[in-house]
């Protein structure tokens, strides 16, 4: 992966057979779990700062994480 990414030789059909590859293997699936598992952890971690922040930018905080992984879909 790293020779046919990392030079600047690489075509259109290598990065083609990398996306293949990794499609094959659940990299997307994986990846977008993960970024919902660190949303959540996000808005948990703003979740808890109402008792010193407004509640509106607690909520806006609390939902930006998961939009940001949402509108990539």
């Amino acid at each position: 992966m790293e020779s046919a990414l990392g030079g600047g030789a690489r075509t259109e059909e290598t990065i083609t057979a990398i996306r293949d590859i990794a499609e094959r293997r659940g990299v997307p699936e994986s990846m977008t779990a993960d970024m919902r598992r660190c949303a959540r952890e996000a808005a948990t971690e703003a979740a808890g700062w109402r008792s010193r922040w407004r509640e509106e930018a607690v909520a806006f905080f609390e939902y930006l994480p998961r939009w940001s992984v949402e509108r990539t879909r």
